[in-house]
């Protein structure tokens, strides 16, 4: 959200600057998270002067230029290459010295530098109106009235308008603080500045409203005010409403749809303008939805509805989806003459599931969501009466229309003093308690310790006394809160080797083997779930309907968004949950995955690259095992490993293959805990090794080959390697070679050779017996 420093100046005669209100919304919870200057030109002419052009011949090398000599002051005139047709000797001009940068119409900024054209040194540019944001003209360069002094600067011959911009990144409790007002109420609550809301005209009139309404839906709707303006002109806003708008990053359409965007930035209450000869019957209902209604908005998509949504209607047809979007067939146009303006509280859940339902995010639904003040409905209609009749001629053909049949009730909150200052840690008497709230627009009453506080209407996420601290603290300040020089807590009993614990060990193994831990959204696509997928009653957006039951497809999108971006080496995993439902049960299961492509380094002269493959992904996952104390045996039972289909990579864009692995953290845990710690004395007898080049039939596995070897060894087996896989022309086409390493020790004493080839030969009979493996001899 974005506030204007000269717009809220408007509200607030503050004589703050523009960081120290920076840090004051900050400090109140109001966080500006970026603010910069802002200019009504761009650029503010900064750097340009009024020079004087000298002389002025024809360019000896190019029949179109001319080379000109222009004094800017300094006194030593300035040799400038200038291309336009109507540069004369004896003009002020506007000059952009070498240095300085400008900001044309359209296109981005560049600076001047020095340059040669045509062979003649140019030492700057005469400017041309479109060069330096002041038009679209580029007939000519901009020549000044004679009166103009050289040397002088070029902003100061015009009206240049200097604002700051502030981004607010707004919280969903703070709805409050979604206008000019909002921000104008905090500053007046920490400085007793006061605020001065705009004047606004009464719009009493001896006609009864001329548009009944009726609220069908008295939940979603509970208030509903408006007013019809007639003799109503349609055309641009004037210069002093597009410069507001578009200090706040908005464009400009029209006078109307200007003035209600306008009210809703400045004082937080979404406005809505119809065609009021385009409402039949002269009737507005609020009702719900009809299951497979079609609505038009105004982007002219053609919606079907859900039954969810709350609507503004006639009696025919409906005319906007209420508190977030208006229809096509009930907007405004140039040929508009009256004017129904709408101004209503609706329910923020109602209009949250109104706009997720949608997929639609506006300014109104935004407010709407986070919540208004039913309050302020008649205050903003008359305000955009006001700024109508300024800007568009209208005049009020009938009275107000306010339907509000049961008024919302504020309700007390009790706050103990001496909770109060317990809680929050510091010392606030009651005069700055009773002070701070009733600054915040709370009516106060104060009978001992015992203070009772109503919120104004506007702060719906005001419900208890913590809220009531919150508040008081807020405008009280944080930095105000001394640190104690002692503090007393009482630690609590955790179980050793927990799910954290777990993730936290994984997760420096992984970063520590060159991985990179990535964090995805645990709601995804219907089309990238499986079919006992847990679906969302409220998703954030169509393409969130769902929560995950991988995490792959997630994984495989940060892949490709790294892939299109020429990271081609990439080492990725994830720790997270995924979701699921067995008929009317829901369950959750805690996962890693590990996703790699490319190399498993960038390759450089001194080490070669290597693909990465599945042994690599094994290696590391057994490495992961091994460093938590676990056998690496372990990897064959909690983790899968895969080569990602084509289908599916083409499904994300992804043109090289991928590998992934995916661990059952939960019953890795259970391993974990169970496991216990033990000491191993280092070896003080020799470790014998001994290789084999084993061959066999391509469908052999290594499990096999592993599990043998162990079942024969026993005890005496301490290591196997395979530390080549062959398959080639020197052996058969169905039959492939790996190449082993058995490492034998005993703990209690040095073996003998005769004992070692005893234990190897044994290992080659059996392997030969139950899997046709034979020795490679060449």
């Amino acid at each position: 959200m974005l506030i204007s420093l000269n717009w809220l100046r408007t509200l607030i005669d503050t004589d703050l600057d523009a960081l120290a209100i920076a840090d004051l919304l900050t400090n109140t919870g109001l966080e500006v998270e970026k603010f910069q200057r802002v200019d009504t030109i761009p650029g503010g002419l900064e750097g340009l002067v009024v020079g004087e052009v000298l002389t002025c011949v024809p360019h000896p090398n190019a029949d179109r230029l001319r080379v000109t000599s222009v004094d800017i002051g300094t006194g030593e005139a300035l040799q400038i290459v200038c291309g336009a047709p109507n540069v004369a000797a004896g003009q002020k001009v506007i000059v952009a010295p070498v240095g300085t940068t400008i900001y044309p119409t359209s296109g981005e900024p560049f600076e001047i530098g020095k340059a040669k054209i045509r062979g003649e040194s140019s030492r700057g540019m005469i400017c041309a109106e479109d060069e330096i944001g002041l038009g679209a003209n580029h007939d000519g360069i901009l020549i000044l009235d004679g009166s103009a002094v050289v040397g002088s600067n070029a902003k100061d011959l015009f009206n240049i308008d200097t604002d700051y911009q502030f981004e607010i990144g707004l919280t969903p409790n703070r709805g409050d603080g979604a206008s000019h007002l909002g921000a104008a109420r905090d500053i007046f609550a920490v400085t007793g500045t006061p605020v001065t809301p705009p004047a606004v005209p009464s719009c009493e009139h001896p006609n009864p409203p001329s548009v009944k309404v009726q609220i069908d839906d008295l939940t979603g709707c509970p208030r509903y005010s408006g007013i019809v303006l007639t003799n109503v002109s349609v055309h641009e806003s004037p210069d002093w409403l597009k410069s507001r708008l578009r200090s706040i990053g908005l464009k400009p359409i029209n006078n109307v749809v200007d003035v209600t965007n306008f009210v809703l930035h400045e004082l937080g209450q979404p406005i809505h303008a119809f065609d009021a000869d385009k409402i039949s019957d002269n009737k507005i209902i609020v009702r719900k939805s009809t299951e497979g209604e079609r609505f038009t908005t105004l982007d002219e998509v053609e919606r079907t509805l859900t039954g969810n949504e709350l609507m503004i209607a006639d009696p025919s047809r409906p005319l906007a989806i209420a508190g977030v979007f208006g229809g096509l067939h009930s907007g405004v146009t140039a040929k508009t003459t009256r004017l129904f303006i709408e101004s209503a509280f609706f329910d923020m859940t109602t209009i949250r599931k109104s706009a997720k339902t949608q997929g639609l995010s506006t300014d109104a639904s935004f407010r709407y969501e986070r919540g208004c003040d039913p309050e302020i409905t008649i205050y903003a209609l008359q305000r955009v009466v006001g700024l109508l009749m300024e800007v568009a001629g209208a005049q009020i053909e009938s009275g107000i229309t306010d339907t509000y049949p049961t008024p919302l009730a504020k309700q007390p909150i009790q706050v103990d003093l001496n909770w109060l200052n317990t809680f929050c840690g510091t010392l606030i008497s009651s005069e700055d308690a009773v002070r701070i709230l009733e600054r915040l627009d709370c009516e106060v009453t104060l009978e001992g310790n015992l203070i009772t506080v109503y919120a104004p209407r506007y702060r719906s996420d005001v419900t208890r006394d913590v809220d009531i601290a919150e508040e008081i603290l807020r405008i009280y300040g944080y930095n105000q809160v001394e640190i104690p020089s002692r503090m007393s807590f009482t630690p609590a009993v955790q179980q050793s080797r927990t799910m954290l614990d777990l993730e936290r060990r994984i997760a420096n193994y992984l970063t520590g083997q060159g991985f990179l831990e990535i964090m995805n959204n645990s709601q995804t696509r219907v089309e990238y779930a499986a079919e006992n997928a847990v679906a969302m009653l409220n998703p954030l957006s169509q393409e969130l309907a769902v929560m995950r039951t991988s995490l792959q497809p997630a994984v495989l999108d940060s892949i490709a968004h790294n892939l299109n971006r020429k990271n081609q080496h990439l080492k990725f995993f994830e720790l997270g949950k995924t979701y699921g439902q067995r008929e009317d049960r829901f369950f959750e299961n805690n996962q890693l995955m590990l996703a790699a492509t490319g190399s498993t380094h960038e390759g450089n002269w001194t080490t070669p690259t290597s693909t990465i493959n599945y042994f690599h992904i094994k290696g590391w996952l057994e490495g992961m095992i091994s460093s938590l104390g676990l056998p690496s045996k372990l990897v064959d039972k909690l983790c899968s490993i895969e080569t990602v289909s084509k289908s599916e990579l083409k499904q994300h864009g992804i043109k090289q293959e991928v590998i992934t692995a995916t661990v059952a953290m939960d019953a890795l845990l259970s391993n974990w805990q169970k496991s216990t710690f033990t000491l191993e004395e280092v070896p003080v007898f020799p470790i014998v090794t001994r290789d084999l080049s084993l061959v066999m039939d391509k469908s052999v596995s290594f499990k096999e080959i592993d599990r043998r070897i162990q079942q024969v060894c026993g005890t005496l087996l301490r290591k196997i390697t395979v530390f080549d896989v062959y398959v080639g022309d020197r052996i058969s086409a169905d039959k492939k070679a790996y190449a082993c390493s058995i490492q034998l020790y005993n703990s209690k004493k040095t073996l003998t050779d005769d004992e070692v080839d005893a234990v190897i030969n044994k290992v080659i009979r059996i392997l030969q017996s139950d899997l046709g493996i034979e020795l490679r001899t060449s």
